[in-house]
């Protein structure tokens, strides 16, 4: 979500018919790095320091950026229990996980996540849930203002991309496949073997089946089908007339040998 690049796009003109989409990855992240804010703060407005391991807030600063979902029973009595002992400083924290909460309730719609496309009234009724508890329960957090205010501010590139299911996922994972493979290979002085193995490892998920290790007959499970194993090509030196079945063995030919080789299948 840069202005940058929004008005660059936008203003510019190159593009007049392109329509802007955020990654939802990143709204997100937004909402996981406005909790970071809040706990932050209450420790410090409490204790007059940063957090440590002993404070109830640093506790469980894993819990409150996890997924509501994947909270286990104990996870979530150890988050109730221990922003009720915290006092007003839980309810701030609180407030910012349910808004962080809301705010997944709008990206879990697209349908990369749950399968069928929404329609604008589902999409329109998650982000008016997100704004009424924003501006209700979250009022009084600065936190969660600023937060709702940058939501407002793209809703509409967030609302497209909850309709969509687009994401730049796919290109920043092959980014940085390529990175690492780059980084493990210093040193190395051909250019060109080093741009061949960074296209071989990003280019893994898209390889062809006869490519990959489970297609060899070694890599078979014991209830596969044998016959939908592809079969691999092997390359032995080609046998001497001498050899061949049904031929009488030669004297004068036994000593004769070629290292010619010969693609059958094994």
């Amino acid at each position: 979500m840069s202005t940058v690049y929004k008005s660059a796009i936008v203003k510019s003109g190159l593009l007049p018919n392109a329509a802007l989409v955020t990654d939802l990855f990143h709204v997100s992240q937004l909402a996981n790095k406005m909790i970071g804010d809040v706990r932050r703060r209450v420790t410090f407005e409490r204790c007059g320091r940063c957090g440590r391991a002993a404070d109830l807030e640093y506790q469980i600063k894993r819990l409150l950026v996890s997924g509501q979902e994947r909270l286990s029973e104990r996870a979530r009595n150890k988050l109730l229990v221990a922003l009720a002992d915290v006092g007003e400083n839980g309810r701030q924290l609180g407030a910012a996980w349910r808004a962080r909460e809301k705010l997944r309730d709008l990206t879990r719609r697209s349908p990369n996540q749950r399968g069928p496309a929404p329609n604008r009234a589902q999409i329109g009724a998650a982000l008016a849930a997100f704004f009424g508890f924003c501006a209700t329960a979250g009022a009084s957090v600065p936190e969660i203002v600023t937060l709702a205010e940058t939501i407002s501010t793209w809703r509409a590139e967030i609302c497209r991309a909850v309709a969509t299911g687009h994401s730049n996922a796919p290109a920043e994972g092959v980014n940085r496949l390529i990175k690492l493979v780059y980084r493990f290979g210093f040193g190395f002085t051909n250019v060109a073997n080093q741009q061949r193995r960074s296209r071989y490892v990003a280019s893994r998920s898209t390889r062809l089946d006869r490519l990959s290790a489970g297609s060899r007959p070694q890599d078979a499970a014991p209830g596969d089908d044998p016959a939908a194993i592809p079969t691999p090509i092997a390359r032995i030196p080609r046998p001497c007339p001498a050899q061949s079945v049904g031929e009488p063995e030669d004297p004068r030919s036994q000593n004769v040998t070629t290292d010619e080789p010969l693609s059958v299948a094994a």
